[in-house]
């Protein structure tokens, strides 16, 4: 098995060596890519530095030089590898040991397996980080194994949680026609990974104990984005649209209308009530206009939004 590890490098150099040598220790690794995305810090040297010393790091950066963000940053790695397989890497989080055994047995297992998911730990990188998530570490995965056709059902209605990157190995081949979101500046991640569950056959790996550790830190940039309201509204509109443009079966587009609705009550709570019963206007036409979908008896799957509106409510009035 031969893996192109795609590493996008922002603002992370005091943590990069770390993130390219685990990914240099592993066996399946043939190829490291950093995609230098115009970083403040001192990353563009580091990863020169780093291009000499390893054969197998490939250093590129966007055409003119500026930054792109993450999103662009893998496209563009996705567009240099070479290999069959393509897992990812975030610049502050690292692999641990093996961390692709169980992967190479699940793509040896099942012959239609488009991608393999697996656990992710957490660890604090500094004081500031443990201040920030006040003291909580947390572990990416699922609750269960679920068969690929149900992945998706499951995540939006059941809440068995769901992966990261850092743990997702792929084949090239799904990029044919799924690639991650440029204008996503945030969540393009949560939009990809979304969408490769609905439209591709994943299967778990080790999702028991993990195989990476996510780096947390004063200086992720998701938690000091102005404009976190902004990319989820966004990603929730793209991924439906996505959804419809990618022409994926009448009961996935529901499942997105759905994880709509969710994800806005969820972010914005009571202030998004208008924004919410439009959704359901559409989800009501949606369901009598496919009578197939109601007699599987879907209005029971409903109850978690429900429940998610009730504690919107509770949460606007405590």
């Amino acid at each position: 098995m031969k893996i192109s590890v795609i590493i996008p490098v922002y603002n992370c150099a005091k943590f990069l060596r770390k993130a390219v040598e685990s990914a240099l220790n592993q066996d399946e690794t043939e190829e490291v890519i950093l995609v230098e995305d115009c970083s403040p810090d001192n990353a563009l040297e580091l990863c020169q530095r780093l291009e000499n010393k390893y054969h197998k790091i490939k250093l590129c950066q966007h055409p003119d030089k500026k930054n792109h963000g993450a999103g662009a940053s893998r496209n563009l790695g996705i567009e240099k590898a070479q290999y069959k397989y393509i897992a990812f890497l975030d610049g502050d989080d690292y692999y641990l040991p093996n961390r692709f055994k169980k992967t190479k047995e699940v793509f040896e297992k099942y012959d239609d397996c488009d991608g393999v998911y697996e656990c992710l730990d957490s660890k604090f990188l500094d004081k500031e980080g443990k201040l920030r998530f006040d003291s909580k570490l947390f572990i990416t995965t699922l609750k269960k194994e679920v068969a690929p056709k149900k992945l998706l059902e499951e995540m939006v209605f059941n809440d068995i949680g769901y992966f990261h990157l850092d743990c997702l190995c792929v084949k090239k081949e799904i990029f044919k026609s799924l690639n991650f979101d440029e204008e996503l500046k945030l969540h393009q991640d949560t939009y990809f990974t979304y969408l490769l569950a609905a439209s591709r056959n994943l299967y778990p790996g080790n999702i028991a104990s993990p195989v990476a550790i996510r780096g947390i830190h004063k200086a992720n940039r998701y938690t000091h984005d102005t404009g976190l309201t902004h990319y989820r509204k966004m990603l929730l509109d793209k991924m439906l649209e996505k959804s419809i443009e990618m022409n994926l079966e009448d009961e996935k587009i529901y499942l997105f209308w759905w994880l709509k609705i969710k994800l806005t009550c969820y972010y914005n709570q009571f202030s998004a009530i208008l924004s919410i019963i439009y959704q359901i206007k559409h989800q009501v036409k949606f369901t009598f206009k496919n009578p197939n979908y109601l007699k599987k008896s879907c209005f029971y799957k409903t109850l978690p939004i429900v429940r998610s509106l009730l504690r919107a409510f509770n949460n606007y009035y405590s």
